[in-house]
C-alpha cells in the first residue's frame, strides 16, 4: 500500500492582481517624476539666480542707486505728509529715513534736513534741532528758510558767537536775494549775538540799521529798550512807540509800560 506524503510544502505567495501591479507601478512613476521635479525647479532657480548675479554686476550700482532715490525722496514726502497731520514721531521717523537715501532734486536734502531741524527746533530742544539745521545751512543748493530757525536755536541756545556768525553769512544772501525783510532780519539776528555777548553798542547799531531797511521789525523794539536801558530816553521813545503800537510783538506790553513811566516823568 503507497504511503501519502505529508512534507510541509509552503504555500507559494499568491500572484499579485494586475490592479496591484499597476498601483505600485502608479507610485513608483509619481515619485520618479517629483524627483525630476525637484531637481528641475532647483536648476530653474539656480540659473535665475546666477543671472541675477550677473545682472547686479553690470547693473548694481545703479539698482541701489534707484532704490535709495525711491526711499528718499518717498520717505521725505511722506515725512512732511505726518508733519502737518501733526504725527511728530512718525515725522522724525520718516525724516530720518529720507536722510539716509539719495535724492535727485538738489534741494532735496537741505530741505529736509531743515524740515526736520525746524520741526525738533519746536517740539524738542534747540540742541536737538542744531545738527540738522547746521548741515542744511552748508548744502550747495540750501533755501535762506533754513535761517531764520537757526538763528533762532541758536538764540536760545545761547550759542552767541555762532550766532553773530550765521547771521553775518545770512545777511549778504539775502541782499543777494534783493529781499528786504530778510535783511533786516539777519541784522536783528546779528545784533542779538552781539548783544548775548555784551557788545552794547555793536547790537545797538545792528538794530538801528534793521530799523533803516524796514521799519516796524522786532529790531525797534530791541533798540528802544537798550537806548532807554542806556538813559537815552528820548532818542528810545520813536522805537518804543514803533514796537507799541506796530510791531505785534511779544514785546510791545513792555514797550507801552516804558512809555507809560516816561510819560510819568521816570
Amino acid at each position: 500500500m503507497k504511503k501519502t506524503r505529508n512534507a510541509s510544502v509552503a504555500a507559494a505567495p499568491p500572484t499579485p492582481s494586475p490592479t496591484a501591479v499597476m498601483d505600485q507601478r502608479t507610485q513608483w512613476e509619481w515619485s520618479r517624476g517629483l524627483t525630476g521635479l525637484v531637481a528641475g525647479t532647483t536648476l530653474i532657480v539656480l540659473a535665475l539666480f546666477l543671472l541675477g548675479v550677473r545682472e547686479y554686476a553690470r547693473h548694481g550700482d545703479a539698482i541701489v542707486h534707484d532704490m535709495d532715490r525711491a526711499v528718499g525722496e518717498v520717505a521725505h514726502e511722506q515725512a512732511i505728509r505726518y508733519e502737518r497731520a501733526g504725527d511728530i514721531a512718525k515725522a522724525k521717523e520718516y525724516y530720518l529715513l529720507a536722510l539716509q537715501g539719495r535724492f535727485d532734486n538738489p534741494g532735496g536734502r537741505p530741505d529736509a534736513l531743515m524740515r526736520l531741524g525746524r520741526m525738533l527746533r519746536w517740539h524738542e530742544t534747540p540742541e536737538a534741532a542744531l545738527p540738522y539745521l547746521r548741515q542744511a545751512s552748508v548744502q550747495p543748493d540750501c533755501d535762506l528758510s533754513v535761517f531764520p530757525p537757526l538763528c533762532d536755536a541758536l538764540m536760545i541756545a545761547r550759542q552767541y558767537d555762532e550766532l553773530v556768525r550765521t547771521a553775518q553769512l545770512y545777511l549778504p544772501k539775502a541782499t543777494m536775494a534783493k529781499d528786504d525783510e530778510l535783511r533786516a532780519q539777519a541784522k536783528y539776528y546779528e545784533g542779538k549775538g552781539l548783544l548775548g555777548q555784551g557788545q552794547k553798542d555793536a547790537a545797538l547799531k545792528a538794530f538801528l540799521e534793521a530799523e533803516t531797511i524796514k521799519r516796524g521789525g522786532l529790531s525797534a523794539c530791541e533798540a528802544g529798550e537798550l537806548l532807554y536801558s542806556l538813559g537815552e530816553k528820548e532818542k528810545a521813545k520813536p522805537y518804543l512807540e514803533i514796537c507799541a503800537y506796530s510791531s505785534g510783538s511779544g514785546q510791545s506790553e513792555y514797550a507801552a509800560q516804558l512809555l507809560k513811566r516816561m510819560a510819568g516823568g521816570s
